[in-house]
């Protein structure tokens, strides 16, 4: 069994890192003016990939943070993954031209099924689909609307489209610190044929081991957490490496 792979969080809002609760852009808490100096830590403490979200993209739907995102990529020698706001061709071209090779598709995977599949035939391996859930809804445009399609249904339809990984937020857990929602998880993983990236609810070295025993759990997303210093990135990777 393979260790899941170690990303944890930044989310941009005016060039800051903060955090929402439940997506919710009025319960927003700054925590450093310094992106690149957080990521340039979380790589040497042992991240594997580093996620970044613009959140001004998301709520906007266009990249808003493309340049910095592309600065800190340059700075690293582990991954920048990114997402937020990604609804267009253009978008993609500019994260690739940035140095950028894993891009999330949200909002547009729903919206945008032609372009979606496009995507994914034009830039294989670089392509990922960050699935936002509610009671296995998916919720789009920065978590503010619900499209009243089901998680299962979007993988199954991308599925021979070429899709090969997807980032799983559970709503309801994201920024409350009460654990991931490890039975939705589960069911992904053994049945669905995808990479599963777990992400939201990730609040202690408890969780992170229970989420080492998925089998096949392709990786895990820490963010609050980490910030509020319940967490730190040096103890989830001995805890992942110790699993």
């Amino acid at each position: 069994m393979s260790k899941p792979l170690l990303i944890p969080a930044i989310d941009l809002f005016s060039g800051q890192c903060v955090r929402l609760v439940k997506g919710d852009y009025a319960q927003m808490t700054t925590y450093t003016n310094d992106p690149l100096e957080t990521a340039l830590m979380m790589q040497d403490e042992g991240a594997d990939i580093i996620h970044i979200v613009d959140l001004e993209g998301a709520k906007l739907g266009v990249p808003v943070h493309a340049g910095l995102i592309g600065r800190i990529q340059k700075q690293l020698s582990i991954p920048v993954e990114t997402g937020g706001g990604i609804r267009s061709l253009e978008s993609v071209k500019t994260l690739i031209d940035a140095g950028i090779r894993r891009i999330i598709l949200g909002t547009m995977s729903i919206t945008d099924r032609e372009l979606t599949a496009q995507l994914l035939g034009l830039f294989p391996n670089h392509i990922i689909l960050g699935l936002d859930v509610l009671d296995r809804n998916i919720a789009i445009k920065g978590w503010v609307e619900d499209s009243g399609v089901t998680i299962d249904h979007v993988i199954e339809d991308y599925l021979p489209k070429g899709l090969q990984e997807i980032i799983v937020t559970d709503i309801a857990k994201d920024g409350m610190l009460k654990g991931p929602n490890v039975d939705l998880l589960k069911g992904l993983v053994s049945s669905k044929g995808v990479s599963v990236i777990a992400s939201g609810g990730v609040s202690s070295l408890a969780d992170i081991k229970t989420l080492c025993t998925i089998n096949d759990l392709h990786g895990i997303i820490v963010g609050k957490a980490i910030y509020e210093g319940h967490l730190t990135v040096k103890n989830l990777r001995s805890t992942i490496d110790a699993a």
